[in-house]
């Protein structure tokens, strides 16, 4: 096992531990690492979660709204997951159009018969049509009928 999966073992026992969450700065603390490599921890964790578990590490601004984000473990289909699912996917949407702008711009720059050029046009190809796909997804404003 790798350290990052050690360390998220050990901070899926944190969260089990602390029902009301943990900041960042705590998480680090616990497990004994630098910032970099509990956020490495959390993504581990996040992945293992991923695949198939009813449960997510989520993160909420603190009750005040003045500290570091809380990480918490939540049930999937809880009313704070549903939310927290919300955000994230608006900040996955966010990233996915800049994915597009920076792949658009390396297309541009690149000689497309080079290895960089084809990978650059494959991920303008990609992300233009995983954002079209989203975009479909959401419901479709109907024409009022006169």
């Amino acid at each position: 096992m790798t350290k990052a999966h050690d360390r998220a073992l050990e901070l899926f026992e944190l969260l089990v531990d602390n029902p009301d969450g943990v900041t960042k700065p705590e998480i680090d603390a616990h497990l004994g690492c630098s910032a970099k490599a509990g956020r490495s921890a959390i993504r581990a964790l996040r992945n293992e979660l991923s695949d198939g578990d009813t449960i997510n590490v989520i993160t909420n601004p603190t009750p005040r709204g003045d500290g570091p984000y809380v990480y918490t473990l939540v049930g999937s289909f809880t009313d704070e997951a549903r939310a927290w699912f919300g955000a994230s996917s608006k900040q996955i949407d966010t990233r996915l159009d800049l994915m597009l702008w920076v792949s658009q711009s390396l297309a541009k720059a690149t000689d497309g018969r080079t290895v960089e050029g084809r990978k650059a046009r494959i991920r303008v190809k990609a992300f233009a049509r995983l954002i079209e796909d989203l975009a479909d997804a959401e419901p479709q404003q109907r024409m009022p009928i006169d």
